[in-house]
């Protein structure tokens, strides 16, 4: 098994425009950060196929195939770039918030019952279209760990990153928790 990465070389979607979403492009950032000596090249947020192009990250959560736009190459053949110049490919993930147009969709879709609710409504996110999951239903953990578990062995990766932006106490009595232990089960 690879080292645990002490430097960290941050492929950033947030700026980069669609001029530079291009093979040639990827490996000469992935052959810098090499001979810049970084241990990990670590990919940000809006990876996925139904991200934006451009603005909104959270266009597309709950979606764990990688953009064939923003990566032709696709992330098999970039973590086998990487990996061939000597260092680790690591991915960020947010698996506890989702697109609500992502459900039902995709190779392993979420289920909008699987939404945190507070005080019988559905818990929404700082956008209009994202929400959170209560990871205390027993299938929606399954489900991101699923999804994780799918996405490390499909593209080859090393290093994950999990973030959680955002916090929500699910207190819906029909999920796999009790109604005081949400954050608990959350956890």
């Amino acid at each position: 098994t690879p080292p645990w990465p002490t430097t960290l070389h941050v492929y950033f979607l947030h700026h980069l425009t669609p001029e530079k979403w291009t093979d040639d492009h990827i490996r000469k950032e992935i052959d810098a950060a090499a001979d810049a000596g970084f241990e990990t090249t670590y990919v940000e947020a809006k990876w996925w196929s139904e991200s934006s192009p451009m603005g909104d990250f959270s266009l597309g959560l709950g979606d764990f195939t990688d953009s064939r736009i923003k990566f032709p190459m696709g992330f098999k053949r970039m973590s086998d770039y990487v990996h061939s110049r000597g260092m680790n490919f690591g991915v960020w993930f947010e698996f506890e918030r989702v697109d609500i147009r992502t459900a039902r969709r995709g190779r392993n879709p979420w289920k909008p019952e699987w939404i945190v609710h507070q005080k019988g409504y559905p818990y929404r996110s700082w956008c209009q279209h994202a929400f959170m999951l209560c990871l205390g239903v027993k299938a929606a953990a399954e489900w991101a760990l699923e999804n994780m578990s799918w996405a490390i062995r499909e593209y080859d990766i090393d290093y994950i990153m999990i973030d959680s932006n955002e916090w929500a106490v699910c207190d819906d009595p029909t999920h796999d928790h009790g109604p005081g232990d949400g954050e608990w089960a959350q956890i």
